[in-house]
């Protein structure tokens, strides 16, 4: 009976999401802001690429943007740790390159993204007079 409900949640849910498909203004928004979403991440992986000894290319940024996608999709650590890793490996080795410069792109791109998160997410606590306690849900009943 449980999975009985969980499927028909799920096929409500999938149909719900494919109404968008008889709007064709909404369809053609969706289109445009998932192609602007990708091509900014391609981008970013391709920029990326200037920080390690490669010749930058848009095909490695493209490939390792999308290895990087279905392996982060995948169940993992908290924050990607490792999953992260193997996907801009395979993403490398893909198109040849060694595995040590894959490594290093991993590295260094993993820790400027967490610290780009980490120093804005800061200044939001900060600006908004925020701290960890009011993250957290609290422990104590009133």
């Amino acid at each position: 009976d449980a999975v009985r409900g969980m499927l028909l949640r799920f096929v409500d849910q999938l149909l719900e999401g494919t109404a968008v498909l008889k709007d064709t203004r909404k369809l053609v928004l969706a289109a445009l802001f998932t192609a602007l979403v990708w091509g900014s991440n391609y981008l970013v992986y391709y920029l990326y690429t200037f920080l390690v000894d490669v010749e930058p290319s848009m095909l490695l940024g493209f490939t390792v943007a999308v290895v990087l996608a279905l392996a982060v999709a995948l169940p993992s650590t908290p924050g990607f740790i490792g999953v992260y890793q193997a996907g801009c490996v395979v993403g490398f080795e893909l198109l040849g390159y060694s595995w040590s410069v894959a490594m290093t792109f991993a590295i260094v791109t993993h820790l400027f993204q967490y610290a780009v998160f980490v120093l804005y997410g800061g200044y939001v606590m900060l600006r908004d007079n925020l701290h960890l306690r009011d993250l957290a849900p609290s422990a104590r009943a009133d």
